[in-house]
C-alpha cells in the first residue's frame, strides 16, 4: 500500500475526475427531478410507479449529496466567472 505524498494530494484534479463528477450531478439532479415530478402528479398511479418515484428521488438526492461531499473533502474547486475573465 502505498503512501499518498502533499504532491499527489494538491494536484490538480485530472479531467476525467470532473467528468465523472459532473455526469454524477446531473444524473442526481435528473433523477430528483423526475422522481419528485411523478410523485407530485395530481392523479392517481399505480404504488409501483410511486414506489419506484420515491426510490428515484431517495437515490438521485444520495448520488448528489455524496458527489458533493467527496468533491469537497478533496478540495476540488471550481473557477467561477470572475476567475476566468
Amino acid at each position: 500500500m502505498s503512501k499518498l505524498t502533499f504532491g499527489q494530494m494538491s494536484a490538480p484534479t485530472p479531467l476525467w475526475a470532473k467528468k465523472i463528477r459532473n455526469t454524477a450531478l446531473k444524473v442526481g439532479g435528473a433523477l430528483v427531478l423526475i422522481g419528485g415530478a411523478i410523485v407530485a402528479l395530481p392523479v392517481s398511479l399505480p404504488a409501483s410507479v410511486v414506489t419506484i418515484a420515491t426510490n428515484a428521488v431517495i437515490y438521485g438526492g444520495s448520488l448528489t449529496t455524496l458527489v458533493s461531499a467527496i468533491s469537497q473533502a478533496f478540495g476540488v474547486e471550481e473557477k467561477t466567472n470572475e476567475e476566468i475573465i
